[in-house]
């Protein structure tokens, strides 16, 4: 499987585990069925083409070509442009609701990337972050997958990720100069069952993240350990993932 298509296939299971709240989120904000909508950081438009297939105006602006190349292969029909989300190469107050979805733990300048966001949108429009997660209250079960977690938090750090991104949601909101603004945490309610192809991408996820810092033979020790937990139905991984959505 080559990295676009397993960022793809990742990108559509985060976009599943987030649209129930996605859809509480645009119930709230009562769009119309034409508005103008923009995801700063749309990779391969998991969560914007869900938009595109409502009917609503959709654009999408990502820092990497290839994967806006890979989207348009496999059949996006929104607007992709490619470019830096920090400077956004669109006009002021166009844009009904301007999104991102798993990007600021990625942003140095979050802060910065939102005002390009409340730029584009138009007054008493919305900037929504429909999930950012905060690692660092994680929880991982039983010992010693705890040792993984923070394994897997060292390694994003080392990557650039800011582990406490979701806590600081409403505070970066609030420096943009939003209004309106509300936060909360996605549900948490699970089912215990062996799923053997959301196991097998998720465990994907973390040893990718961990061969940036760890040799060959640890991770596949933690694998095992991982694996019999999933059997046993005692394996807890719990991330929680912030949403938060303003007004201009």
């Amino acid at each position: 499987m080559s990295d676009y298509q397993f960022w793809s296939s990742r990108y559509k299971q985060q976009a599943s585990w987030t649209r129930q709240t996605r859809n509480f989120i645009i119930n709230q904000i009562s769009l119309s069925l034409q508005a103008n909508i923009l995801e700063v950081g749309c990779g391969s438009s998991a969560v914007l083409d869900e938009f595109t297939e409502s009917g609503q105006n959709t654009v999408g602006v990502d820092i990497d070509f290839q994967i806006l190349k890979y989207s348009i292969q496999n059949s996006s029909k929104a607007r992709l442009i490619n470019g830096d989300g920090l400077s956004l190469p669109l006009k002021n107050n166009f844009f009904d609701l301007c999104f991102c979805h798993y990007l600021l733990l990625w942003i140095d300048d979050p802060v910065r990337i939102l005002k390009e966001m409340s730029r584009v949108t138009k007054k008493s429009g919305w900037i929504c972050c429909f999930a950012e997660p905060d690692y660092l209250s994680r929880i991982d079960h039983p010992s010693p997958l705890d040792q993984l977690g923070q394994m897997q938090n060292s390694s994003l750090s080392t990557q650039g990720v800011n582990l406490s991104t979701g806590r600081k949601l409403t505070y970066w909101m609030m420096q943009t100069g939003l209004s309106n603004i509300h936060w909360g945490i996605l549900g948490s309610h699970q089912k215990v069952e062996n799923n053997t192809t959301n196991a097998a991408s998720e465990w994907e996820t973390i040893q990718r993240d961990l061969e940036v810092l760890y040799p060959e033979e640890e991770i596949l020790k933690f694998k095992e350990i991982e694996y019999k937990a999933q059997t046993q139905g005692i394996r807890i991984l719990f991330i929680p993932t912030f949403y938060a959505y303003a007004q201009k």
